[in-house]
């Protein structure tokens, strides 16, 4: 019948490729700005005053425009389940029952000084991140540290973006969690980039990695859109800079 559809067509394998090389050959490559006599690679804080604003799928969103593997670092609350794919060398959580996480995390942190790292912080230590962040600067290495905070929809002027200028960690970037159609919103934060539900169903069933998302969603079209989105996020991010 002609309303039958065929499961595989080897001509869309084939328009699969061709993107994907295109992708690879012009996606952008995000480097992060490092004092130049600094012993320490790059170090991003993230943090959020509310729950849920996809802190844990910006580490992973940073990592795949990086491109380069980085140690995440959970600091608090509960283990996430998008890292159960990350190995012992890429991931570890120090739960909010630990009394002393932040210095235990940071110890990790510093243990493994030519790695990129990306902390995220659970809601109850987002004041704790300006302090940790400001006696990172003053370590020897030189380190400057680069936060992104995200924000709850309902947080129109966070305080936070004041307090780290007066703290003058310059690095700051602040975040709106992320919407659909950005354009609407008419937002003056950084959006995060919008992943499909398909995308994220795989990275909640524990991908551990978003490159490893992508090669698993099944949709060139939603692929694409994907791309686009994080070269949107990219762009931005880069102007803001």
């Amino acid at each position: 019948m002609t309303s039958e559809i065929t499961t595989f067509d080897p001509a869309a394998a084939l328009l699969r490729e061709k993107l994907a090389q295109k992708w690879r050959s012009n996606s952008p490559v995000l480097v992060m700005e490092d004092a130049p006599e600094s012993t320490l690679a790059s170090t991003i804080i993230l943090a959020k005053r509310y729950g849920g604003t996809g802190t844990s799928t910006l580490a992973l969103v940073l990592e795949f425009l990086m491109r380069q593997e980085a140690l995440i670092i959970e600091v608090g609350g509960n283990r996430c389940p998008m890292f159960r794919g990350r190995g012992d060398d890429l991931h570890a959580h120090f739960p909010m029952s630990d009394g002393n996480r932040i210095n235990e995390a940071m110890d990790l942190r510093l243990a493994h000084p030519g790695r990129v790292a990306i902390l995220e912080f659970e809601p109850a230590l987002y004041t704790e991140t300006l302090r940790i962040a400001k006696n990172m600067i003053s370590l020897d290495a030189g380190l400057v540290p680069t936060i992104f905070y995200v924000s709850a929809r309902h947080e129109a002027d966070p305080l936070y973006a004041k307090n780290a200028l007066a703290s003058k960690i310059d690095q700051t970037f602040i975040c709106q969690e992320a919407v659909q159609n950005p354009a609407a919103q008419g937002a003056d934060k950084l959006v995060l980039p919008w992943l499909d539900r398909s995308i994220m169903e795989i990275l909640w069933a524990g991908a551990g990695d978003l490159q490893t998302a992508l090669e698993q969603c099944r949709g060139s079209w939603t692929l694409q859109e994907t791309r686009l989105n994080l070269e949107q996020f990219y762009t931005t991010l880069m102007a803001d800079r």
